[in-house]
């Protein structure tokens, strides 16, 4: 184990925070607002949890979000999303070959999409109206497989949660 990595991991908790308290996320919480329907999908089972924690958090301030289970159900969901739903997807690796090409459609077809997933240049940023980025890297251990912290998941919630707070209390709708 090298020592280091307290430091860099450390490092990418204090680059989160630093980012998700300077940026406007007004356009973001504008869509949250004026969404018909807001699904989450978590393309693995950390980010199954943190989409749960999302809709949990946002359940305090009068938004119901839902959690789409599984890829059956995300494909079902993406031929039936209405044009003024939005779709949140909640990748660590942003490439994601399931999600990816399900975002894809979901852009074709003219649907807001918006991803939460690890500093990098990957697909998903790309298709995506609004990425909120987190900051996360490869602990390796021996010759194991790579150990990625995944709690700025959880780290971004709180603050997107706050971060929306802040924003209808400044409309005075809160």
């Amino acid at each position: 184990f090298n020592p280091d990595e307290l430091t860099r991991t450390m490092q990418d908790y204090q680059q989160t925070m630093e980012y998700l308290c300077t940026v406007d996320f007004s356009d973001l919480f504008a869509l949250i607002q004026q969404a018909g329907q807001i699904y989450i999908y978590g393309s693995g089972s950390v980010q199954q949890r943190a989409a749960r924690d999302l809709k949990e958090k946002f359940f305090h301030s009068h938004k119901l979000m839902h959690i789409v289970e599984g890829e059956t159900e995300m494909r079902k969901l993406a031929a039936r999303l209405r044009e003024n739903d939005l779709m949140i997807f909640i990748s660590l690796s942003g490439n994601n070959i399931f999600v990816n090409q399900v975002a894809e459609l979901l852009k074709k077809n003219g649907r807001t999409v918006v991803s939460i997933c690890r500093v990098q240049s990957n697909r998903l940023i790309y298709l995506s109206d609004i990425n909120i980025p987190f900051f996360s890297h490869a602990i390796e251990i021996d010759q194991a497989v790579p150990i990625w912290p995944t709690n700025m998941l959880f780290q971004v919630n709180d603050f997107l949660l706050l971060r929306y707070l802040e924003f209808l209390d400044r409309q005075g709708r809160l």
